[in-house]
């Protein structure tokens, strides 16, 4: 059994997602352009980790600043 893992990095809106993927796949499934079939995969394991802002609405700042941002139109 071999061990197979793709990772990739996605930025957007100021947030910072990293997907994991990694699962168990027999030699002879793997083709000779170094593929392998979705369905061929056992065990796996998919794994989201983030960092960042996810939306502006998800804190409150101060009162005092959000006075002056109705204010204050830039």
């Amino acid at each position: 059994m071999l061990v197979v893992q793709a990772t990739r990095q996605i930025t957007f809106s100021q947030q910072t997602q990293l997907i994991t993927l990694r699962g168990l796949v027999r030699p002879e499934d793997v083709s000779n352009q170094n593929q392998v079939l979705s369905s061929a995969m056992t065990d796996l394991e998919l794994d989201v980790t983030g960092n960042g802002i996810v939306n502006d609405s998800t804190y409150r700042s101060n009162p005092l600043v959000r006075l002056l941002e109705k204010l204050v139109v830039f």
